[in-house]
């Protein structure tokens, strides 16, 4: 187990041989099934390999297969579109249980679905408000959602249990970052003091803090090394990523940003081909001057809905894509048909941009060209206020019309 550890927080040799070696000597081990499905092996692959240990007592074992199963659906898969069916069976069959209602929100962190892990997390501390496992998950997206309050609540309730859990100093850490001075400094010790607790000296949401606490103290190299040794630890988990590309944007090290996703998508090992890798090359494409790789941002963004059709980001990224090449009725049909099964703001707002009237900018030059071909043609007052008054019209109309 300890040489898979540390195969997997190092380059080189693949630490996949260590953990089925752990199954094979202890069939039971369920932190190696869970190594196992986080670096891709087939559910199926494991359960056979599971079971051939332990064919005395397989009567015992009907649990098993939905457990790994879960286990398996948790991880974002290349190619292959989210599903929570096996974690909610799950759920089922262990009502109000601690360990499955985490791994349900972990799930459905993993894929992205925030508005869900965050009410699975508030059911879980409603059951068990003494759970530490996951809660650095959980005060991630407090933090993400702004939360303060019950982020407070969190922090405050961890300590109180234990201050010798990684989670309960990231939960202190995520606090210091969201208070309304921004405590950089404070949330960058509470991780670092997260990390000395860990095995192997470091965890992710220690180093996602610490990459968020020098962004936001501007500190955009330090940000960058601490997402891209998050991204090393667990390269399948997407926020990393993310914040790899946001540093190098603010650094305006656009072409950077665009090259690190290209591996992301490109790695066999890591995040792949899924919806949401592929959406944020998409993005780093869009919000570069370069114009010439528009169309492939254009098959990403359509292969990513493809692959979730929940993915809103993608919708309206390709929505905002189709009206800078003048498909504008192309745009508000697809944004239309999406509004009718998801209430999502982001796309309301891009709606409400592509329906609007004529800007005032471009009312204001209008008016001054009409007020200079009028002077140029010595008209009354009288005559520019009616010509006005029938450019207003036109506007109102053209308005009406889309």
């Amino acid at each position: 187990m300890a040489l898979g550890l540390y195969y997997m927080h190092s380059v080189g040799k693949s630490p996949i041989p260590c953990f089925k070696e752990v199954l094979r000597q202890c069939p039971l081990s369920l932190e190696a099934i869970r190594h196992l499905c986080s670096l891709g092996v087939k559910s199926s692959e494991i359960s056979n390999l599971v079971l051939n240990q332990l064919t005395s007592s397989r009567q015992d074992l009907q649990w098993l297969p939905i457990w790994l199963k879960a286990e398996h659906d948790m991880y974002p898969r290349d190619r292959s579109s989210p599903t929570f069916d096996a974690l909610l069976q799950l759920n089922r069959k262990l009502a109000n249980n601690g360990y499955a209602m985490a791994k349900l929100a972990d799930g459905y962190f993993l894929h992205g679905r925030y508005s869900e892990s965050l009410a699975t997390f508030k059911k879980l501390v409603a059951v068990d408000p003494h759970f530490i496992r996951s809660m650095d998950v959980y005060a991630f997206l407090l933090w993400k959602h702004r939360k303060a309050e019950a982020l407070d609540r969190l922090a405050c309730g961890l300590l109180e249990s234990s201050e010798d859990h990684p989670e309960t100093w990231i939960a202190l850490g995520f606090h210091a970052l969201c208070s309304q001075q921004g405590r950089s400094q404070q949330a960058h010790a509470f991780a670092e003091k997260s990390c000395k607790l860990s095995p192997m000296g470091a965890n992710y949401f220690g180093l996602l803090l610490q990459g968020f606490a020098a962004l936001k103290a501007k500190g955009r190299d330090q940000a960058i090394e601490k997402f891209s040794e998050a991204v090393k630890l667990k390269p399948y988990i997407y926020e990393a990523h993310q914040g790899v590309y946001e540093a190098y944007a603010e650094s305006k090290q656009t072409r950077q940003a665009t090259m690190h996703l290209m591996q992301v998508v490109k790695a066999e090992n890591g995040m792949g081909t899924t919806s949401r890798s592929l959406t944020l090359l998409a993005r780093s494409v869009l919000e570069t001057p370069m114009s010439q790789h528009l169309a492939k941002a254009k098959t990403w963004l359509e292969k990513a809905i493809k692959l979730d059709s929940q993915n809103m980001e993608a919708v309206r990224l390709l929505a905002e894509l189709l009206a800078r090449e003048s498909n504008k009725q192309e745009a508000i049909k697809l944004i239309e048909e999406n509004l009718k099964r998801f209430n999502d703001a982001s796309l309301r707002q891009v709606l409400a941009q592509l329906l609007r009237p004529v800007g005032e900018e471009e009312i204001r030059n209008s008016v001054e060209r009409v007020r200079l071909e009028l002077d140029d043609r010595h008209v009354t007052d009288e005559s520019f206020t009616a010509l006005l008054a029938s450019s207003a019209n036109e506007v109102e109309m053209d308005s009406t019309d889309q």
